[in-house]
C-alpha cells in the first residue's frame, strides 16, 4: 500500500503529466460542450441565431421634387411597396406552400407576381425573338436544346416538385421560384417577387406574414407625375403613347398657349 501511494505521489509530481492531464480534461470538456450545441441543442441555437442575424437592405432614395414657377408640382415621389423573399431554412414541400399562398393573396387583390422567366402574358409558351435566342437560354439552364415549352415546364415542375398542384399555379410557381434561383437569393439577400402591390395585398401580407416562410415587404418610393407628360424633356417623364395622341396632345397644348 505504502508504494502504491508513493508511485502516486511520484506520478503527480512530474509537470509533465500533470499539464497532460489538465490538457486532456480541459480538450473533453471543450468536446462535451460542442456536442451539447451542434447535436442536443443544435436547432434551438440555430433557430435563435437566424433571429438575432443582421440583414444588408438596400433602401431606395426618393427623388427631389420640380415644381413649375408657380409652384404646382410637376413631379414627386408616391410610397410603394415591393415584396421580397428570402430563402430560410424550411423543406421544399413548406417553401411551395408559401409561394402559392402568396400568389393567392396577390391575385385575389389584383397584383402580380415579377419574373424575368421568358414567358408571354398567356402563360402559354415562350417570348423568345428568335430560335437562337431559346436554343442559348436553354443552354445556360442546362435544358435539353430540343424541348418544347410544355416540356420545359415539365422539367421544372419535376425539378421543383410541383407535381401536386395545378398547372396553371404550377407555372407561376416556377416563375418566382426559377427567379430566386436565379438572383441566388440567400438568408441575407432576398429576391424581389412583386413589385408596386396594393395596400390590400400589403395588409394580408403582412397580418399573415408568421405562416409564410421568408416573406417580407420594402417600401420603395416610386416617381409620381401629376401633370403626366407635361414637360417631359424636363422632368423625364416616359410614356407609352400613340403617335396620333402624342399628335393630339401637341396641338392642344399650342391651341393653348
Amino acid at each position: 500500500m505504502k508504494k502504491i501511494i508513493e508511485k502516486i505521489s511520484n506520478l503527480f509530481s512530474n509537470r509533465n503529466i500533470i499539464l497532460g492531464i489538465i490538457t486532456v480534461l480541459i480538450g473533453c470538456i471543450y468536446l462535451i460542450t460542442l456536442f451539447n450545441i451542434q447535436v442536443i441543442n443544435g436547432k434551438e441555437y440555430r433557430e435563435k441565431s437566424e433571429k438575432k442575424m443582421l440583414r444588408n437592405e438596400t433602401i431606395t432614395a426618393a427623388r427631389g421634387e420640380i415644381y413649375d414657377r408657380n409652384g404646382v408640382i410637376l413631379a414627386t415621389n408616391k410610397l410603394s411597396f415591393d415584396l421580397l423573399l428570402y430563402r430560410v431554412k424550411v423543406t421544399n414541400a413548406q417553401q411551395n406552400t408559401t409561394i402559392f399562398n402568396t400568389i393567392k393573396i396577390l391575385e385575389e387583390n389584383g397584383d402580380k407576381i415579377y419574373s424575368t422567366f421568358p414567358i408571354n402574358e398567356e402563360k402559354t409558351d415562350f417570348n423568345f425573338e428568335n430560335e437562337a435566342a431559346s436554343i442559348k437560354w436553354k443552354t445556360e439552364m442546362k435544358i435539353n436544346e430540343e424541348y418544347t415549352f410544355d416540356q420545359t415546364i415539365d422539367y421544372y415542375i419535376d425539378k421543383y416538385e410541383l407535381s401536386g398542384y395545378q398547372k396553371e399555379y404550377a407555372i407561376k410557381m416556377i416563375l418566382v421560384r426559377y427567379e430566386a434561383s436565379l438572383m441566388g437569393y440567400s438568408l441575407f439577400k432576398p429576391v424581389t417577387i412583386a413589385k408596386d402591390i396594393s395596400e390590400k395585398s400589403l395588409a394580408v401580407l403582412e397580418e399573415e406574414k408568421f405562416k409564410l416562410y421568408g416573406i417580407d415587404t420594402i417600401s420603395v418610393p416610386k416617381r409620381y407625375y401629376p401633370e403626366t407628360f407635361l414637360a417631359a424633356h424636363t422632368i423625364g417623364y416616359v410614356s407609352k403613347i400613340s403617335s396620333e395622341e402624342y399628335i393630339e396632345f401637341k396641338d392642344l397644348r399650342i391651341y393653348t398657349k
